[in-house]
């Protein structure tokens, strides 16, 4: 057992090593930047059209503020604001430009995933615009996910008066539905962003490993930035700094878990041959 897991993890560790994974997270980070406001903005618009604006600024704030600090109140602020009217103040061209710029961290996670599974680029018109619409479709799902988020969070706040003690509990739950959540993401990743095929129970025990290190990543990073960048001549970038940090360390949780994955399937024998099989054409 002890032996198969080393084996495990050395194999994995000479693929992440062999393929350079570091600079393919240090790109995904670069991407993940710059999708950041097209996407929170097309996000928050849609939630804005249910949720009050006060509501969608405090959960940004919880959000971003376990990195951020102060700057998340900023950023929080600077989001709400920028949509007084929702999306429908936009217009339909302003609409497509944000749909067009959120896209950009999915497909490139998407070329990520098939380098790391060392899969021929993905080629043609139709594949493209079929990669901006399931980047689309990921942009819209999250939207949905924190409208129920934050509708949980309404119902706490409702009955919290006469619940005695249902402060912690949702403390505790909070804490594991947001573990959850990101187990849930990451297998999704794992198992649709590579253009193969790959097996359920794989991706689902590297999301099992890669969602504890994702949310400790985010912890460490955020007093990282507490206790040493606040002190430093980086506190100058202000949140672009900030965020690029957290950016660069969950993209190489993200992608280590995606190493494992390919690890996994190789060696349990349930994967298929790399650049045999394509959803995508």
């Amino acid at each position: 057992m002890v032996g198969d897991l080393v084996d495990v993890v050395v194999s994995a560790y000479r693929t992440w090593r062999r393929l350079r994974v570091l600079r393919l997270g240090a790109a995904l980070a670069y991407y993940g930047l710059t999708a950041l406001v097209p996407t929170l903005t097309l996000v928050a618009g849609i939630i804005a059209i249910v949720v009050d604006a006060e509501r969608l600024r405090d959960f940004l704030r919880g959000v971003f503020g376990p990195v951020l600090g102060a700057e998340a109140d900023r950023l929080a602020d600077a989001v709400v604001e920028a949509l007084p009217s929702g999306l429908g103040a936009l217009g339909p061209l302003g609409v497509a430009a944000l749909a067009l710029g959120g896209t950009v961290f999915v497909v490139a996670l998407m070329d990520v995933a098939d380098e790391i599974w060392e899969l021929p680029p993905r080629g043609g018109p139709l594949g493209a615009l079929r990669r901006r619409f399931a980047a689309f479709g990921g942009i819209l799902g999250l939207a949905v996910g924190l409208l129920v988020l934050l509708a949980l969070g309404a119902f706490v706040d409702l009955v919290a008066p006469v619940v005695p003690g249902i402060g912690s509990l949702t403390g505790v739950a909070g804490r594991l539905g947001a573990l959850a959540a990101v187990a849930t993401v990451l297998v999704a990743v794992y198992l649709l962003a590579p253009s193969v095929p790959v097996p359920p129970r794989p991706a689902v025990v590297a999301a099992a490993v890669a969602a504890p290190m994702a949310v400790l990543g985010t912890l460490g990073v955020g007093v990282y930035l507490d206790r040493v960048a606040a002190t430093s001549a980086a506190t100058v970038a202000g949140a672009a700094f900030l965020l690029l940090v957290w950016f660069y360390v969950e993209a190489q949780i993200l992608l280590a878990g995606l190493v494992l994955s390919r690890t996994l399937a190789e060696r349990w024998g349930t994967s298929k041959e790399p650049g045999t099989t394509s959803r995508v054409p």
